[in-house]
């Protein structure tokens, strides 16, 4: 069983100090020092600033939300760096993330051996042992950790089959609703209209609501979300390194809920 991941990131802060300081130091580290060459940061094109921050903030407020329109009727060229960067000559926009992901899974398709692409980003933490093992007895196309109540994967924690993402990057994505709406959303929308059933995995956030977890209780779950914020300074990185700690500490410690 071979499994890519994809990690979606931007060049901007704070997502690059939260990639290198947080997953990078951690279960990224892990798969890379085992000699695995299967997790690759997926990356656009940078605006220059200040015109970054300008638009995608505009992009990102309840006005400028309505605008998104998620262009992706072309592939866009990618280019490999450093031997696990994907960088997407698309620009880095919030519209631009379903056309990034379509034109680094190409990239992927084409240039790596893999039965499934696990999609993620800066706030997931993987476990890629209990991952596998799952992998193993299950047979689906499209799974991940679900959106609130829906039959769809959240863009932090998605899993699609070789075959699902071959289809992906030849789908028309014309003929669906595109504006307003977030990429995983969109996804899901089309892997609906391929009459495709979703697959959910189990996940938790950490900090996990006080309870008591110890090493093996974390290890048990492919995926665990970690974003946390303090005075609106994220703090995913610390919170990574300290889960890290944790599992590979063989003990238990109690935690509460966004502490």
């Amino acid at each position: 069983m071979k499994v890519l991941y994809l990690v979606l990131s931007a060049p901007y802060e704070p997502w690059e100090d939260l990639f290198h300081n947080g997953i990078a130091q951690t279960w990224v580290q892990e798969e890379r020092s085992l000699g695995k060459n299967n997790v690759f940061l997926s990356l656009g094109r940078a605006l220059p600033y200040p015109s970054n921050v300008a638009i995608n903030r505009f992009l990102q407020s309840k006005y400028g939300f309505r605008f998104w329109s998620m262009k992706v009727s072309k592939r866009f060229p990618v280019h490999i760096e450093n031997n696990h960067t994907l960088r997407s000559t698309r620009y880095e926009r919030w519209d631009n993330l379903l056309g990034k992901f379509l034109d680094c899974a190409a990239f992927a398709l084409n240039n790596y051996d893999f039965d499934y692409m696990v999609r993620v980003n800066t706030t997931t933490h993987v476990n890629s042992e209990a991952l596998l093992s799952l992998l193993q007895k299950k047979s689906f196309d499209y799974g991940g950790c679900r959106i609130k109540s829906e039959n769809c994967a959240s863009g932090w924690a998605m899993i699609f089959s070789r075959e699902l993402i071959k289809k992906l990057t030849l789908f028309d994505f014309s003929s669906l609703a595109l504006r307003g709406r977030y990429e995983d959303g969109v996804l899901c929308a089309a892997v609906m209209q391929m009459n495709i059933t979703f697959e959910p995995f189990e996940y938790i956030s950490w900090p996990n609501d006080g309870r008591e977890l110890d090493s093996n209780e974390l290890k048990n779950y492919p995926f665990i979300r970690v974003k946390q914020k303090l005075d609106k300074l994220r703090l995913d990185d610390y919170f990574h390194r300290e889960l890290w700690r944790t599992i590979n500490s063989g003990g238990k410690e109690t935690r509460e809920a966004n502490s």
